[in-house]
């Protein structure tokens, strides 16, 4: 089953149209599923390049997915090509002084002495790292912290920590928060949340049966008469879900249940795809945001490990200085060009990696791109263009559990627990 399609940002979605959006995201990262599971991360990207073009540049330029970059001019003129127009001196004079990595919007703005670079930060926008003083003349910037191993420059408060408000521990805990609470009422029976389980699974069903071959029918059933099918009532009606089966609408039955009128046989990677996207369905009644993939990945994972295994969650605390930039498994690295940042933590003996904030080199091509119609007053939509589908966010899920649940069998629990 594959679903190339274009991810939906386009304004008020209906329930079959929400699933196709949680569909795509998830076959987007289906690759690293079994990975984060095992490792006990929940892991996206911090770009999205369904949105990176016209009339998503406010969203190119900056991020939200627990994760903003921006293009800076940094000190050192090595890979910066000359080129003719007007030069500002005095910026440069101030940057060489300082040594401070400055935001650029365009490349008219970077001048002769500098370098063009992207930073991608994770640093949630209400840590600490990002209110303490420089100690040489009031400037805000993380003591210690400093873009090692590309320049010897200080970075700002701006630079360290991020912008939104929806990029916030705040938020990051409200979601998950949220997301473990809609999945416990879901439990309870008889009651609301619980028909909103039901309409859940069964819109994702109506979706994904709009992909998959049905051994029980000649063909695919009709894509528009699926939607019109499952948008036009309330599913967790059975008349109206019966309706639905009748447009071609298929779930995949359990382990060793019986298979019946609108099922279709047991199948591990079928049955855990269905009941991903249906939990991903849950984000907008978290609270979440269904144009944003970090809710979609992060309460999909949330929501069954809290209704399926039974888990509750801890709030991320002060220490936690973001969601980390890594790669998509603990062996894999950062894209080629980029760096993390190094830091120097208390009572440490040397510097060691930051893991919130990457510094990305723009090669030859994409310094010719830097100023061209399309991205010379835009620079952070190169840097998407760029890095920002291959710098990924790890979440520490499995770490959050406030009191582990290992008894539980299903297949999932099993894996989110790190047990075989």
């Amino acid at each position: 089953m594959q679903l190339r399609e274009r991810m939906l940002f386009d304004g008020p979605q209906s329930p079959f149209d929400q699933a196709r959006t949680c569909a795509v995201r998830l076959e987007r990262f289906a690759f690293a599923r079994e990975t984060s599971l095992t490792d006990g991360f929940v892991r996206w990207t911090c770009g999205v390049p369904a949105i990176a073009g016209e009339g998503a540049k406010g969203h190119a330029a900056r991020g939200d997915e627990y994760c903003e970059y921006k293009a800076v001019a940094l000190p050192g003129s090595s890979d910066v090509p000359e080129r003719s127009g007007a030069r500002n001196w005095q910026k440069v004079k101030t940057s060489i002084k300082t040594k401070t990595a400055r935001e650029v919007q365009s490349f008219e703005e970077i001048g002769v002495a500098e370098r063009l670079a992207c930073v991608f930060s994770s640093t949630f926008q209400d840590a600490e790292v990002a209110l303490q003083e420089h100690a040489d003349g009031g400037a805000m910037a993380a003591p210690g912290l400093r873009l090692t191993g590309l320049v010897d420059a200080h970075v700002t408060s701006w630079r360290v920590g991020m912008r939104s408000t929806s990029n916030s521990r705040a938020r990051a805990n409200s979601l998950i928060q949220n997301c473990a609470r809609v999945a416990q009422e879901a439990m309870r029976p008889g009651s609301e949340q619980a028909k909103q389980e039901l309409r859940r699974l069964r819109q994702a069903a109506c979706f994904l049966s709009s992909k998959r071959d049905n051994p029980a029918a000649d063909a695919k059933p009709s894509f528009s008469k699926l939607k019109e099918a499952c948008d036009k009532g309330d599913l967790a009606d059975d008349a109206q879900w019966a309706a639905a089966v009748a447009a071609g609408a298929t779930t995949v039955a359990r382990p060793e249940e019986q298979v019946g009128p609108g099922m279709i046989p047991y199948n591990e990677r079928e049955y855990e795809f269905e009941r991903d996207t249906a939990a991903c369905l849950a984000t907008t009644d978290a609270g979440g945001s269904v144009f944003r993939q970090a809710d979609l990945a992060l309460c999909s994972t949330v929501y069954r490990a809290a209704g399926e295994c039974g888990e509750t969650f801890k709030m991320l605390g002060e220490k936690d200085d973001g969601f980390a930039i890594s790669g998509w498994n603990h062996d894999s690295g950062l894209p080629v060009g980029c760096v993390k940042a190094l830091h120097q933590p208390e009572g440490a003996d040397g510097p060691v990696d930051y893991d919130h904030l990457v510094v990305c080199s723009l090669n030859e091509a994409n310094m010719v791109d830097a100023q061209t119609e399309q991205y010379s007053a835009d620079l952070g939509s190169l840097c998407h263009r760029a890095f920002a589908d291959s710098i990924v966010l790890a979440a520490p899920v499995r770490a959050l559990r406030a009191a582990p649940k290992d008894d539980v069998g299903t297949p999932f629990c099993r894996k989110f627990s790190g047990r075989k």
